[in-house]
């Protein structure tokens, strides 16, 4: 791993497993590169871009026949953000994500645009996003950092075509308290159903919403 005082990294990972992993039934190696950049032209704003590639071999089958190949598959992911905040309480964050997925010349793509704003007061908070997402195949996927109501962690996983929104309030009216409110929903496009047994919701949103409270003493 190299640090540069120009806002660079570059990094490789070379790894082997003796033994049997995820999706894979045999012993293997793999390789990983990522270079990082950044670009600030003044503390109101900030470019960064982000490549990564992943060269991992799993196991693929195919309709033509019964058995099941070992094969390399090569993953290409890109990130571009752009950081804007005009004043100290507002922060505008526009973020374009793709991929590609290559294996046994079966080549996928997925793409991710979405754009935050925060506002952040020392009583009053409010942190947004509107994304819109697809993914060819399930691994084409995204995974964006979200903010969350307190001590939960939120990693969403963007599959499929469609919208991704969400806003989360927190207010603290008096030193003792503090009080949270997140509405988020999914909007896909051309589904009937989401999910599957149990678990499926007819139609084609899926919508949450979470409250918290907290009392200081």
């Amino acid at each position: 791993q190299v640090l540069c005082q120009t806002g660079q990294v570059y990094f490789i990972d070379i790894f082997r497993s003796d033994w049997l992993r995820y999706n894979l039934t045999t012993p293997s190696t793999g390789n990983e590169f990522l270079a990082y950049m950044k670009f600030e032209p003044k503390t109101s704003l900030v470019f960064d871009l982000t490549y990564k590639v992943e060269s991992k071999y799993r196991n693929h089958s195919n309709a033509k026949t019964p058995l099941v190949e070992t094969l390399e598959g090569i993953k290409r992911n890109f990130q571009f953000r752009f950081t804007f905040q005009p004043r100290k309480s507002l922060i505008f964050l526009s973020r374009l994500k793709g991929n590609s997925y290559k294996i046994n010349e079966n080549n996928t793509i997925g793409y991710c645009l979405s754009q935050d704003v925060l506002w952040i007061k020392p009583k009053f908070q409010i942190k947004s996003r509107i994304a819109y997402f697809y993914s060819e195949d399930y691994l084409n996927r995204h995974y964006i950092y979200e903010h969350d109501v307190l001590y939960s962690y939120s990693m969403v996983n963007y599959y499929g075509h469609g919208l991704r929104g969400y806003i989360l309030f927190k207010f603290s009216p008096i030193r003792l308290l503090d009080l949270w409110f997140k509405a988020s929903i999914f909007d896909y496009f051309n589904v009937d159903n989401i999910g599957s047994g149990i678990s499926m919701i007819p139609g084609n949103k899926k919508a949450e919403i979470k409250c918290q409270v907290r009392i200081k003493f």
